[in-house]
């Protein structure tokens, strides 16, 4: 009876082993497809980080136009005043 018992556990555990390779091996095989899924992911997005960080580049740029621009006339608007009160 002990005998039976025993490899009874003995087919069990090479029946588990078996089963954990298997899966194993199918876990290797998917690896590879996975980790060029997750290459694609990473490509876009820092192809998405790119293009916001391009446009927000660009609107600071206006902005900073902008505002040189309102300064300018405000330098200039100043510089007339402060001739026409020296005349």
């Amino acid at each position: 009876m002990p005998e039976i018992l025993n490899l009874t556990l003995l087919s069990a555990c090479l029946v588990a082993l078996l089963w954990m390779l298997l899966r194993l091996r199918h876990q290797e095989s998917l690896l590879p497809e996975l980790r060029a899924q997750l290459e694609e992911k990473h490509r876009a997005m820092l192809q998405d980080m790119n293009d916001g960080l391009n446009r927000l580049g660009d609107r600071l740029a206006s902005a900073s136009a902008d505002a040189s621009e309102r300064l300018r006339a405000a330098v200039a608007q100043e510089l007339k005043m402060t001739r026409d009160a020296m005349q």
